[in-house]
């Protein structure tokens, strides 16, 4: 028999250690000049926890059969004591039967609902529901050839088995990240002390839903009972096909119990997206799904998602999921074509439906963006990079709040030019005119006064470029933050 069944083996002192207890006892009564009786044992003697179980898939982990048994007798002839463990159904007269051995010292074990079950469904082929007697006996065998086996009474115990329920379980529809596409559908978490338990957690959007049993098969399927609002067990094609739904984007948990049927969803405080994906041709991505250009989740406002990276002429759009293409919601534009990067709004539809507007960036708008998407504001906002000059040899020396802020080429977004007066003095290129001075700038390579390097905000550097008395006077300074160079071209 496979021991698989069984769910645990109890061991008790080992017959070397007892006769040991024995002999000193022998001892003892000696010096009385008494006459010794030596108990060679008695025959090994078999019971049981329950006469009768029905098992229930909500025992499957739990022991709900024992079996203990004495330690026999090797007849005085201190050899050590093996144990085989038979189960075989009432009338085979142990011709099919199941055997498990046990080494000496041991004198229990047990077995689980899930472990009898399988036993009897799956090695005697009995039906599930069905009521059998199951027969069990223990025998000893002594490491001695002299002394034979010794088979204990049989003992009889009434199972009633049941249907086992699916291990796994997954989630399918368009009110998921996977959509209605098998293969992709997305598992449940299967409880680690109730088996019949599954729960999920995560992001749904409008749309329906049910459960599939296995990935990659629609049947059978868990399905939406609506005269109970619990669950109903979908076999075929022909049966119901009856869902659940959403009406509010969000995060849910699902708790499903598939032995009463039950289904119980709650709506989480939350965002209803974990991820966001930046797509389209306007991006370095393309049209590509799944999109490699995700956004940052903001840890200290789980709604607030951030991207930062170039757009260049052509449209774009959010994507909620990855996976392939309707896998999800999508954040669009309010409308069509939108080129007014300025307005604040979007709406969320899923993919794949409805109007599918885009952001369109043009020749005028491409750059180096910050995008920020708040779902809970429902806001989204695109920053264009900007770059300034800051210093003693600036216009307005190191008052930050008024740093001169260089203009951004028209064709090419990594450019950035200064057209002024520089004076005696240094400057450096922050990225914004925070009074704070935390923020990142933009500093001289100090082995390479035409490059630059990023410097991030907070860090200890302080890399400035100089001009001197004698190199005062008008400049054009050209940036550029793609190849990190920098030109002063004095006029």
């Amino acid at each position: 028999m496979n021991t698989k069944y069984f769910n645990k083996i109890k061991r008790l002192p080992a017959l070397g250690l007892m006769l040991g207890f024995i002999m000193a006892g022998m001892l003892i009564s000696c010096e009385d000049n008494q006459e010794i009786t030596v108990t060679m044992g008695e025959p090994i003697e078999l019971s049981v926890s329950n006469n009768e179980v029905a098992l229930s898939p909500k025992d499957s982990y739990n022991d709900v059969l024992e079996f203990a048994w004495t330690s026999g007798t090797n007849q005085g002839t201190g050899a050590s004591i093996a144990y085989q463990f038979e189960m075989d159904l009432e009338g085979n007269n142990f011709s099919q039967k199941q055997v498990v051995n046990y080494n000496p010292g041991t004198y229990a074990s047990a077995m689980t609902a899930e472990g009898i079950n399988a036993l009897m469904l799956d090695t005697w082929g009995v039906t599930a529901g069905q009521q059998i007697n199951l027969e069990i006996r223990i025998i000893a065998m002594v490491n001695n050839e002299n002394v034979l086996p010794d088979t204990s009474d049989v003992v009889s115990v009434g199972i009633t088995t049941y249907e086992p329920l699916t291990p796994t379980l997954y989630i399918i529809g368009d009110a998921t990240t996977a959509g209605w596409d098998a293969s992709n559908a997305t598992a449940l978490e299967r409880d680690s002390k109730d088996p019949t338990v599954f729960t999920y957690v995560g992001a749904l959007s409008t749309g329906n839903y049910k459960f599939i049993a296995s990935q990659g098969d629609l049947l059978p399927s868990y399905n939406m009972n609506p005269a109970t609002g619990g669950l109903y067990y979908r076999l075929s094609e022909s049966d119901p096909d009856d869902q659940f739904s959403i009406n509010e984007s969000a995060k849910y948990k699902i708790s499903i119990d598939l032995f009463d049927l039950s289904i119980v969803v709650e709506q989480l405080v939350g965002p209803a997206y974990d991820v966001l994906y930046l797509i389209g041709d306007a991006t370095t991505n393309g049209w590509d799904m799944p999109s490699n250009l995700p956004f940052t989740q903001n840890p200290d406002n789980l709604f607030e998602f951030t991207y930062k990276g170039v757009l260049e002429p052509g449209n774009m759009k959010i994507a909620t999921y990855s996976g392939g293409w309707c896998g999800g919601d999508e954040i669009r534009a309010t409308v069509a074509n939108q080129t007014d990067l300025t307005q604040s709004g979007f709406i969320i539809e899923a993919g794949c439906s409805g109007d599918d507007n885009q952001w369109a960036i043009t020749e005028e708008t491409q750059g180096l963006y910050t995008i920020t998407v708040n779902i809970d504001a429902n806001t989204i906002t695109f920053e264009p990079f900007r770059l300034f000059m800051v210093g003693s040899a600036t216009p307005n020396g190191w008052d930050i709040s008024s740093a001169v802020e260089l203009v951004k080429d028209a064709t090419s977004w990594n450019i950035f030019t200064y057209t002024g007066p520089l004076v005696e003095g240094e400057f450096k290129l922050p990225v914004n005119r925070n009074s704070d001075w935390g923020q990142d700038m933009y500093m001289k390579d100090p082995n390479d006064a035409s490059k630059m390097y990023l410097h991030n905000g907070g860090d200890d550097d302080d890399e400035k470029w100089s001009i001197s008395a004698t190199e005062a006077g008008d400049y054009i300074i050209t940036v550029d933050i793609l190849n990190l160079t920098i030109d002063l071209q004095k006029q």
